[in-house]
């Protein structure tokens, strides 16, 4: 198994942000973003891996997800001029599961994943995610 690395993910913008290797205990790897300034406002990328009890049946399980909280925005409310502690208003959530047969070779798990990184990049799924719009 390889050690942990820093990842680098593009943007919308694009802009690539660099998340920082946190921990991985062989199961589940984590990495943070930290340009936010705050931690609070940190983007979290984790990526798991489940193996079957008996490899020769079952199925192995990897699932990716993206955490990306947004900061309240917030303005001094007291006589005072302190401004209020950060807070997160709301959570993005970004989540991909691939759940794959002991039974399948190298090249049905590229497959699924060159398959899966297209539909992603189709233009159906663009408008569900940027219009929250489904084809009818």
């Amino acid at each position: 198994m390889a050690a942990q690395a820093d990842l680098t993910v593009t943007d919308s913008v694009p802009t690539n942000l660099t998340f920082s290797a946190q921990r991985s205990d062989g199961t589940l790897a984590t990495w943070i973003e930290k340009s936010s300034g705050m931690w609070i406002g940190n983007p979290v990328l984790t990526l798991g891996h489940r193996i079957p009890v008996f490899t020769d049946q079952g199925t192995y399980k990897v699932t990716l997800k993206l955490k990306v909280p947004v900061l309240e925005v917030t303005s001094p409310s007291t006589g005072t001029g302190i401004q209020p502690a950060p807070t997160i208003a709301y959570t993005n959530l970004g989540s991909v599961e691939l759940v794959m047969s002991s039974r399948s070779d190298l090249t049905e798990r590229k497959d699924l994943l060159a398959m899966l990184r297209s539909a992603l990049n189709n233009a159906v799924v663009y408008n569900a995610v940027t219009d929250y719009a489904i084809p009818s």
